[in-house]
């Protein structure tokens, strides 16, 4: 039947894709891990494709016939193969080529690995070497023929891993004939070139929409919850209050208040229409709400939930328990609960954590049990006979969302002061999604020149380079801001150029507290504030703070954790996290080293506000304290023994040879080492639109 192939080269040239005749080249893939499970009870195989087009316009899965068992390759009888479902899936096949002479070539495969699908693969199947790579090709009028008709099949297997982070992992292959009777376990692969459609979750590939948001900071001016666009040249285009090359605004007709008008090149974001529409069967308005009526459930519009809570929740609470579909929800993102937006860092099966109330400019209020939760969605209205009800320029906010007796009610907040009259019908309501239009003729703003509607003034700026460079930065995102797991390391050395200082004159091991430590009596500037060394970040037992309201601290320290308030002792805390912690295992005469250094628990919340987070090495000094014999202490940049014992006065020791009496002797031993760590890179988990291959590790 391979005959068939020649036949049909030989009559026309295969086209790319789309082409009527079922001619386009597909290209479909095996791993093999033998006695693995890794597709499943029973299956030691992944099948997966590039995301090549089919004849049934699906970027999603194919089917294509394999053999039961390697042994079985190539048989004419159709009960040896079984036909099976490969997966898109985004990788790179580089280093490929066919010659007769010199060393076999060495194909490099790289893997998205954004979900973290390779490292579970690599952590449970020996990272993978010795995988087989089966690379098989064929017509797409072909995919369904059983025995399969397709050209001579490629095999290769998995040499060393050359790569693996957060983003993909990579690895060399050997081709068949380099690495005869290998047998070891599975691996996987991606792409220099993305083969997926973008933005289009009906066909499928690329679905940027979904947890996209993050925040940032621009200019000082933070930008909460925004999304992450990329222009074609794979440049970040970032929040602002104005439209530019290199910042977009929301658009409107009013422009921005660089004027009254848009110039070409410049970035805006606007809510487009699905391609989704509802008809609308009635409306009503109000001063504050509108309320649409469809007649029909099931529209997925929003995902909803309830408060869990008997008392209700405060206007203080920073936990909102729920129930509902909670999997509907980001883990990280915004809500609507009646009038009021609350921003959230984590979502849990049951509950909201890190609540940010009062979002966005509106008011944080209480809310009763059982209330409706919602997420922060826009819906287009337009087409209404009824002029003031055609919101066509308008993108209105969710504010409850309801099915009862076949229809479904969608209660929005109102755009306009007085609210609007009620009517019969007529309109349309349709879902929308944010995207980013870049302006291709300056021009005065109106209602006809809007984005996705006028194609001589905007074409679309949210531009895949269909590359691997594209997918890192857009799913890789890692703002100057933010939040941060923890801390990973720890050095000798301050930021800002200053020299490493690893102290001398130790003659037992100090010890290290990671930030500056709250103390009472102490003026404290809120957060970030780089007018002092400790930039409005304090720690205090198990905790790490941020000072969110100026003040000087009493003598009562922050002690709360995440199920408990800011606390105010003078100046008002905010809790972070856990706090990290190092210690010193050795010296090396009576110096510290970077070798002896150790981090005991990293730590989580930690705030990117700075590269280096400072490090207290040894007690601190302090005035009207007592001092026992023997006593390590240090200040500003000495340290010292006690060597008479004694409550020190408000005279700090600061000479640098012998002995110095300030209420208790102090026995000057050397430099105060100053040490610095590290904080993590911003780890941002983001839903892919591409989650494994069913029955293995990591599908979703």
């Amino acid at each position: 039947m391979d005959q068939l192939l020649n036949v049909d080269l030989q009559e026309q040239a295969p086209s790319a894709e789309e082409t009527p005749s079922g001619n386009a080249i597909i290209t479909t893939y095996e791993i093999v891990v033998n006695n693995s499970d890794i597709g499943g009870a029973g299956v030691d195989k992944l099948y997966f494709h590039d995301g090549t087009k089919t004849p049934s316009e699906s970027y999603a899965d194919i089917q294509m016939y394999s053999p039961n068992t390697e042994l079985l390759w190539g048989s004419t009888d159709a009960d040896d193969y079984t036909l099976k479902t490969y997966t898109a899936f985004p990788f790179e096949f580089t280093g490929y080529e066919r010659r007769t002479t010199g060393s076999l070539p060495r194909p490099s495969i790289t893997f998205a690995n954004i979900n973290r699908t390779f490292t579970a693969y690599l952590a449970n199947y020996d990272e993978l070497i010795g995988a087989k790579i089966i690379r098989r090709k064929t017509l797409a009028k072909y995919l369904g023929e059983n025995p399969p008709v397709e050209f001579p099949k490629e095999i290769y297997y998995i040499e060393r891993k050359t790569l693996e982070n957060q983003l993909q992992v990579q690895f060399e292959l050997a081709s068949n004939f380099d690495v005869q009777g290998i047998t070891l376990p599975t691996r996987r692969v991606i792409g220099t070139r993305c083969p997926w459609k973008y933005k289009d979750a009906t066909i499928g590939g690329c679905d940027w929409e979904a947890n996209s948001k993050h925040d940032y900071n621009v200019r000082g001016k933070p930008y909460l919850d925004e999304k992450v666009y990329l222009n074609a040249n794979n440049e970040y285009i970032t929040a602002s209050e104005t439209s530019s090359s290199s910042t977009f605004s929301v658009w409107s007709t009013d422009a921005d208040i660089a004027g009254s008008t848009y110039a070409k090149g410049n970035y805006v974001e606007y809510f487009q229409p699905q391609a989704t529409d509802y008809d609308i069967d009635s409306a009503t308005g109000t001063t504050s709400t509108s309320i649409y009526t469809i007649d029909e459930t099931g529209l997925s519009l929003t995902p909803t939930a309830l408060i869990n809570d008997s008392d209700g929740i405060t206007t203080s609470d920073t936990t909102i328990d729920f129930d509902g579909a909670s999997t509907d929800f980001p883990t990280r993102g915004v809500i609507q609960i009646e009038d009021e937006a609350i921003k959230y860092d984590n979502r849990s099966s049951i509950r909201f954590s890190n609540c940010e109330r009062g979002f966005n400019g509106t008011t944080a209020a209480t809310h009763a049990n059982n209330t409706q939760i919602v997420g922060e969605e826009h819906i287009s209205v337009r087409g209404s006979t009824v002029s003031a009800w055609d919101h066509n320029e308008v993108h209105l906010k969710i504010k409850t969302y309801v099915e009862s007796g076949g229809d479904t009610v969608i209660t929005v907040i109102s755009p306009a002061a007085n609210g609007f009259s009620s009517y019969t019908g007529g309109g349309i309501l349709s879902p929308t999604r944010n995207t980013l239009y870049k302006c291709i003729r300056t021009h005065t703003p109106t209602i006809a020149t809007r984005p996705g509607e006028s194609g001589t003034t905007w074409e679309l700026g949210d531009i895949c380079s269909k590359s691997i460079t594209g997918c890192k930065n857009r799913f890789g995102f890692n703002p100057g801001g933010g939040w941060s797991n923890g801390i990973s390391g720890i050095r000798t050395r301050k930021p800002r150029g200053q020299s490493s200082v690893k102290g001398s004159g130790y003659v037992v091991i100090p010890t290290l507290t990671i930030g500056e430590s709250w103390a009472a009596g102490t003026a404290y500037a809120v957060a970030p504030d780089s007018a002092n060394d400790g930039y409005g970040f304090v720690a205090h037992g198990d905790n790490h703070y941020k000072v969110t309201t100026a003040g000087t601290s009493t003598s009562t320290p922050p002690t709360h954790g995440k199920d408990g308030t800011t606390a105010g002792t003078g100046a008002t805390f905010e809790w972070l996290g856990t706090r990290a912690t190092a210690q010193i295992n050795a010296l090396d005469n009576g110096s510290i080293i970077t070798e002896n250094l150790e981090m005991t628990a990293v730590g989580d919340g930690y705030i990117i506000s700075r590269a280096y987070y400072p490090v207290t090495v040894g007690v601190s000094w302090a005035a009207n304290t007592a001092y026992s014999l023997n006593d390590y202490i240090a200040h500003n940049v000495y340290h010292y023994k006690v060597t008479s014992a004694g409550t020190s006065n408000s005279t700090p020791p600061t000479h640098t040879t012998g002995a110095q009496t300030e209420g208790a002797e102090f026995t000057y031993l050397g430099a105060r080492a100053k040490i610095v760590v590290i904080l993590k890179s911003e780890q941002i988990t983001t839903a892919l639109p591409f989650g494994g291959f069913p029955g293995a590790l990591g599908y979703a």
